[in-house]
């Protein structure tokens, strides 16, 4: 079972021993990629190996660079073989609208009372009132009641004349911790043989 994450942020040389990633620093540890979850590379003056990018795909463990901000600028994801490759693909480009409008509404209203959650977790007031956008939320959630929540919610955690434009330390974190979540999920979706880049609600070109 994968559970680490290994973050590094100093000078450092990364190889391959066997089934263990070598960290070299002023003394080299030494950790096995079957325990790895996600690499993040958050320093300039890192260097790695190709058996240790192989081994990141052989073991499907996630790699992210990180820019001059520190946040994740750029993930290495394993392309892991699957046998049903081709019909994931097809069933997920033909997935029926209806079906992926009632699983937006599923992933939103969970969103949302995750967002309770963590107001209950943390002292804040306002669990009821999220509550009840959870409860109002509807197929393809029409009423962007994921919007209106989550501009309530930042509120009561952080404070009257917050919002996630400003450039301060919480939404530096925020922006942080998504991106490995999205690739943590991108990796989880890789490993099942869908791709992440087709979504159920918001599209690109």
């Amino acid at each position: 079972m994968t559970w680490r994450s290994v973050v590094i942020s100093r000078p450092a040389k990364l190889r391959r021993e066997q089934f263990r990633l070598a960290v070299e620093q002023e003394q080299t540890a030494f950790v096995p990629f079957e325990d790895i979850a996600v690499i993040v590379l958050n320093h300039r003056e890192i260097t790695l190996t190709h058996p240790v990018l192989s081994a990141c795909g052989e073991y499907g463990i996630s790699l992210f660079a990180t820019g001059d901000t520190h946040h994740p600028s750029g993930v290495f994801l394993p392309f892991l073989s699957h046998s049903r490759a081709t019909r994931w693909l097809r069933l997920q480009l033909d997935l029926p609208r209806p079906v992926a409008k009632q699983t937006w509404a599923t992933i939103v209203r969970q969103k949302i009372a995750n967002q309770a959650v963590c107001l209950h977790l943390t002292g804040r007031e306002g669990v009821d009132r999220m509550d009840s956008y959870a409860r109002r939320v509807r197929s393809g959630d029409i009423g962007n009641l994921e919007g209106q929540a989550a501009a309530f919610y930042f509120i009561q955690l952080f404070g009257k004349g917050f919002h996630r434009e400003q450039a301060r330390f919480a939404n530096a974190a925020l922006d942080y911790g998504y991106a490995v979540l999205r690739g943590t999920i991108a990796r989880g979706l890789v490993a099942h043989g869908l791709m992440p880049s087709i979504g159920l609600f918001h599209a690109s070109e």
